[in-house]
């Protein structure tokens, strides 16, 4: 909420306007609303009612390692990559192939 405001200040208008947030139970936005920040609750409700999440153009996720309970494992390029969205997406499955399958028990 109070990233928001400020940016709603920075831009010149009132929260709800261009710039809106969502919470729960909570949602500032309306038909103008072009940057809207939101929880990573939040997102997963919009993801829910709309998988491909069609109505945004970006969707920037800040400091979601803060929200996990596991540890996280830090990975770097070798080398600068021309096509980062490429680069990022080529290395996410390198790491998702290289651990073995999961296994689940039924206890």
């Amino acid at each position: 909420m109070s990233v928001a405001a400020r940016v709603a200040a920075e831009v010149g208008c009132d929260v709800g306007e261009e710039v809106g947030y969502a919470i729960r139970f909570e949602d500032v936005t309306s038909e103008r609303t072009v940057i809207k920040y939101m929880t990573d609750g939040a997102l997963l409700r919009e993801s829910l009612r709309e998988p491909d999440l069609d109505g945004y153009a970006v969707v920037v996720m800040d400091e979601a390692h803060e929200r996990r309970t596991f540890p996280v494992e830090k990975y770097f390029a070798k080398s600068p990559c021309e096509d980062y969205v490429d680069g990022a997406v080529k290395q996410a499955l390198a790491i998702h192939l290289s651990y073995p399958p999961a296994t689940f028990s039924s206890s």
